[in-house]
């Protein structure tokens, strides 16, 4: 006898398929609210993770900057936005003979043009190998080798392979490495010694749309931002106030990095308090919309709950098949969800960094495995939750009472 009876699952997926219509919108309604949540979890923490990474990645206490940069450099620095600006030498120099500085160094931004000459639109950055005290941990990081006259390394987010060569303006140079993933914008950048640099430049300045140099000028006499480590004790404050008294007449910024990183870090955080709201919002109203449609559901169902009854179904059981058909649907609706999300981000994830144009970095596979995980469950619990009120409600009517006792 055992043998014929009807399992609780089976009995489930039927109810399901009778009432496909009914069912689907349960789907639905709980991809979508999975898919959202799922999707804005991971970018909140892919934007988490991209201000962690340049903090780690910076270097550097400050910078010195051209005024007219405006956010150029910012741009270039978080979104990977090519940009060209110029400092004079003779202004850097001089700064370099304040006191407080332990150790600088100076690097070139020139941006390449969208057209022919150029293998993409990326963000040149020179730097010179001998001071240099940022650049140098990244190759090292990165396993990537330290380009010589005529060779670059370049960021993740380009398309080629360390022994190619890239197209540059007029010049093809030998790529001789790659960086690992780092969520600024360097990701989409070509970094070359600085003699390379001024080559570049002198070749950039051969086409219309260039940024001029300076009156009295030449690739030999610019940089574009001085890079400075100040000595323990200095004052910051301090520093800043006498550069920006000092060179005001030329036109010189000073970019604090604990400053930058506070910005960065206040706008995101900003962001990611917006997405909690939202995704929480998101998800009480998916419980608060389930809850109507069970409720609605039940009371349709009376009469076959009454003839299970009838026959020997107890409210166990019927609580059972219930629960059974809710997890059934929320289960496939989440891993809809978050299958879509995964379709969607991850192959994507260069063009919506590009999109942000800020810091974005996505955790590591074990990091982006356990979020996953949690959405999903996030998700699938949705509707065993919403259901609790009317499975509640089951076996408790008089209709079914009064069913059984005509039967």
């Amino acid at each position: 006898m055992s043998g014929n009876r009807i399992s609780t699952a089976k009995i489930a997926v039927n109810n399901i398929l009778h009432r496909r219509f009914r069912s689907a919108c349960i789907a639905l309604l709980i991809t979508i609210t999975t898919s959202l949540i799922t999707g804005g979890t991971l970018l909140g923490f892919s934007l988490q993770n991209g201000v962690g990474s340049i903090h780690a990645r910076l270097g550097a206490d400050a910078m010195i900057v051209p005024q007219s940069a405006g956010d150029s450099f910012e741009g270039a620095l978080l979104g990977g936005v090519p940009s060209t600006f110029y400092l004079t030498a003779g202004t850097a120099n001089r700064i370099l003979q304040m006191d407080g500085i332990e150790r600088a160094s100076p690097q070139l931004f020139i941006s390449t043009f969208d057209s022919a000459h150029c293998a993409a639109l990326v963000q040149i950055i020179g730097y010179e190998p001998e001071t240099d005290f940022v650049v140098k941990p990244w190759l090292k990081g990165s396993k990537a080798a330290e380009p010589e006259d005529g060779e670059v390394v370049v960021g993740s987010n380009l398309q080629v392979a360390v022994g190619d060569r890239i197209q540059l303006f007029a010049v093809e140079l030998d790529i001789v490495g790659a960086l690992d993933k780092t969520g600024m914008g360097f990701d989409n950048s070509a970094f070359v010694n600085m003699e390379t640099a001024k080559m570049l430049l002198n070749e950039y300045e051969r086409f219309a749309g260039a940024l001029p140099l300076p009156e009295g000028t030449d690739a030999d006499g610019v940089v574009s931002a001085l890079l400075l480590d100040f000595e323990s004790g200095a004052d910051i404050t301090a520093f800043q106030r006498r550069v920006n008294q000092g060179f005001r007449d030329e036109g010189v910024r000073f970019v604090s990095s604990q400053a930058l990183l506070q910005n960065t870090a206040k706008n995101l955080g900003l962001i990611g308090g917006i997405l909690t709201v939202l995704l929480t919002a998101i998800w009480i109203f998916a419980v608060f919309v389930l809850s109507i449609i069970f409720t609605l559901a039940l009371n349709e169902r009376q009469r076959e709950f009454g003839i299970l009854r009838a026959i020997g179904a107890t409210r166990r059981k019927l609580i059972s098949i219930v629960l059974c058909e809710v997890s059934l649907l929320c289960g496939a609706g989440a891993l809809a969800g978050v299958s879509a999300v995964c379709l969607i981000v991850f192959p994507y994830s260069t063009l919506i960094e590009r999109v942000l144009q800020t810091a974005y970095l996505p955790p590591d596979s074990g990091a982006v495995a356990g979020l996953l995980i949690a959405c999903l469950a996030l998700g699938a619990a949705i509707g065993p939750l919403a259901s609790l009120f009317s499975m509640a409600r089951i076996g408790k009517n008089e209709a079914l009472a009064n069913l059984r006792e005509g039967l």
